[in-house]
């Protein structure tokens, strides 16, 4: 899964304007950076503490750590940023595969029917989930796995949907 969300992010890196302008569109901030945001934030500071997720010296990542850089600094962003230390204590649960919720625990079987080399199978149950996402117990990964999955997956389709314009 980390090798995907890598790729995914060089991928969405490459479709990003190529203006010195430093958001997905170069200067103009844009629903993208909205969407993005949050994710974003919970993958660098829940990713790292949990997962020691680090991104390589590249140019790609150097891209991302430049939009990132004016993402958190934009007054629309600022004031809903959460604080470092009350987020990582907020995730320890699914980080540790203790998470309770419904959707934590669909979550949970999945990835361990995958790990298990098995078809996952169900689906979700929850309305945050998309109808038709296969579920299935738990692993060591948590919930996490899946997340880096599906950031790459939105990766990937960012950047997709650049390439048409």
């Amino acid at each position: 899964a980390k090798a995907k969300m890598l790729d995914g992010i060089r991928a969405l890196a490459a479709a990003m304007d190529a203006s010195e302008g430093p958001f997905f569109l170069g200067e103009t901030f844009s629903l993208f950076e909205v969407a993005m945001a949050p994710f974003w934030q919970r993958y660098l500071w829940v990713g790292q503490h949990y997962r020691d997720l680090a991104f390589p010296e590249e140019p790609a990542f150097a891209r991302m750590h430049k939009w990132w850089a004016a993402v958190q600094a934009h007054p629309a962003v600022a004031a809903t940023l959460v604080c470092r230390a009350r987020l990582v204590a907020s995730y320890s649960d699914y980080a540790l595969n203790r998470g309770t919720s419904a959707y934590a625990k669909s979550v949970q079987q999945y990835l361990s029917a995958e790990a298990q080399g098995q078809q996952p199978q169900g689906e979700h149950k929850t309305a945050s989930t998309t109808p038709g996402t296969p579920s299935g117990p738990a692993n060591r990964r948590g919930s996490f796995a899946l997340a880096l999955a599906v950031l790459a997956a939105a990766a990937a389709a960012a950047a997709a949907l650049c390439h048409r314009r």
